[in-house]
Formats: structure tokens, sequence, C-alpha cells
């Protein structure tokens, strides 16, 4: 794994974790609206696709493990936000903690920087370089 792959991590687990929220969501509607169809099973008329609390047992576990991870994804943070604070040239850390950290697009790097994207670009690729060597990961 080489500096960019490690701190795009951060990028990855913030889509996974989304990606889970939405999912939440999902079963959030699901509990608030579970349905019962009636049947003609020879019973009692009425057969449950799906209890209410089984659909709330399931979304509260769920919910602790989003918890977990975004717990996880944030001590990363501050972990790499720490690494990064490690660089000596200002100018670097800053490009590095937008893109990585914040996760700024170029656009608004060059804007919060006060340079060209191009330069943006080239700090970016020099930051990554001395990242590696000054936090001397094990990639």
């Amino acid at each position: 794994m080489n500096a960019k792959e490690y701190l795009s991590e951060i990028k990855y687990r913030n889509k996974a974790l989304k990606e889970k929220m939405e999912k939440l969501e999902y079963l959030k509607a699901k509990a608030l609206k579970t349905t019962v169809s009636l049947d003609n099973d020879g019973g009692n008329g009425i057969h449950k696709k799906d209890t209410m609390e089984d659909t709330i047992i399931d979304y509260l576990i769920f919910e602790q493990e989003i918890e977990r991870e975004m717990d996880s994804l944030g001590e990363f943070k501050l972990q790499v936000s720490e690494e990064i604070d490690k660089l000596d040239k200002t100018e670097e850390a800053m490009v590095l903690f937008y893109r990585y950290v914040e996760l700024l697009d170029w656009k608004q790097i060059a804007r919060e920087v006060g340079c060209s994207i191009r330069t943006c670009h080239e700090i970016n690729n020099r930051g990554l370089e001395n990242f590696k060597q000054t936090v001397s990961l094990h990639i």
C-alpha cells in the first residue's frame, strides 16, 4: 500500500458508511410500516410477513454497527490528521488534509490554499512522497 492508498482509505470507509446509513434508513422505514397480509391458509386468516419486533431489532443491531464504524472512522481521521501534521511543509500538509481528510475536490482545495489546481496537484504529489518518508508507513 502506498501513501495515496493509505490516505484514500478515509474516502472508501466514508463511502461504505454512507451506504450503510442508507440501508439503515430503509430498515427504519420498514419498521414504521410493518405489514400483515390476509391469507386464506385455513387458520386464522392472518399471516405475518415480518414482525415489527424483528424489524426493530434488526434496525438497532445495524445502528450499533454503524456507530462503531463511525467511531473507528473518526479515530482513523484523527490519526491521519496527526500524521499529516508531522510534515515540515505547511502547504503540503494543507493540501493532503483538504484532499484526504476533508475530502474536498481540487477546485475547493485550490481556493483554500490560494493557488491553481495544477499547482495543488504538484503540491499533492510532493506531499505524498514526503508523507511516506515522514510517517514511515509500513507500505
